[in-house]
């Protein structure tokens, strides 16, 4: 998403970041700014579809995701 959009990832090194994802997962720890350059984030996303993609054609449940449009709560 950040570089669909041409943002510059500076949010990865603020303190909010870190604390939500702290919140979120206290096992997982934000890498800098800087490490995530283009090339090597392409290279990760690419082996992570892939292992997410092996998974779900070996799986013998069937997990089925729908995503229908962003909600605004606020206004509901």
């Amino acid at each position: 998403m950040d570089f669909a959009c041409g943002w510059t990832l500076q949010w990865v090194n603020k303190s909010e970041a870190k604390e939500l994802f702290e919140f979120l997962n206290s096992f997982l720890k934000l890498p800098d700014r800087r490490s995530l350059d283009r090339e090597n984030l392409k290279d990760t996303i690419f082996e992570r579809n892939k292992t997410i993609e092996i998974a779900l054609k070996e799986d013998q449940i069937s997990v089925t995701f729908t995503f229908d449009g962003w909600t605004n709560v606020r206004n509901e």
